[in-house]
């Protein structure tokens, strides 16, 4: 069996487990309506404290909600390997793209982001990118994209991610684009075939 969480009564020094709390929050309703019990004041602070921490557990195990399960999990992800095929003349840092054609790069400087057609973004906007300076990954329209080189830019293929100056991008089976800064969730950004994301809460940007 696995543990179970106690609290003790400051009250009588009982300690109660997770399933008295069931017993006394029955008599807790009993109590309200005006049946006699033995349930004393300590023993339903305690059992307050127990319902608290209980709680508190859960929401501390839970996934971070809307952006946990919206950003994919890229552990199982296999390395692209040699960044050689990623460079484009003349030009410095990681350029690739995906199979619907949209242009991602990775600066020097560890930033990064995608030009082109973003799905669910407002009319004219079409750059997403996140900076070092950047608290948030910013969305924007240019005139001048900056990650889309003009040139041929290698597609990065279905569940494979590259790493450059500590930054990383993949791409997942239905052709998003991914990246993140680090372990810094506030810079994630996620490009999908029928949406665009950002930041930690996985924020959509239309």
């Amino acid at each position: 069996m696995g543990n179970r969480s106690t609290v003790t009564c400051e009250e009588d020094g009982s300690v109660l487990t997770t399933q008295d709390l069931g017993v006394l929050v029955a008599q807790m309703v009993w109590r309200a309506t005006g049946v006699k019990t033995r349930v004393t004041v300590g023993r339903l602070v305690a059992a307050v404290q127990l319902l608290a921490g209980l709680l508190l557990g859960a929401l501390a195990s839970a996934p971070n909600g809307v952006a946990q399960s919206t950003y994919p999990d890229i552990t199982g992800f296999t390395n692209a390997g040699s960044l050689e095929k990623f460079r484009v003349v003349d030009r410095d840092g990681i350029w690739f793209t995906n199979a619907l054609g949209t242009f991602c790069g990775i600066d020097d400087d560890g930033g990064y982001g995608c030009s082109g057609t973003l799905p669910g973004v407002l009319v004219g906007e079409n750059e997403i990118a996140w900076f070092p300076t950047d608290p948030f990954p910013r969305l924007y329209r240019t005139d001048n994209p900056a990650f889309a080189s003009g040139r041929n830019q290698e597609v990065l293929v279905a569940k494979t991610f590259i790493v450059y100056r500590g930054s990383a991008c993949a791409t997942t089976l239905d052709a998003s684009i991914y990246c993140i800064n680090g372990d810094n969730p506030d810079s994630q950004l996620l490009v999908t075939p029928s949406a665009t994301y950002r930041g930690r809460q996985a924020q959509p940007s239309s």
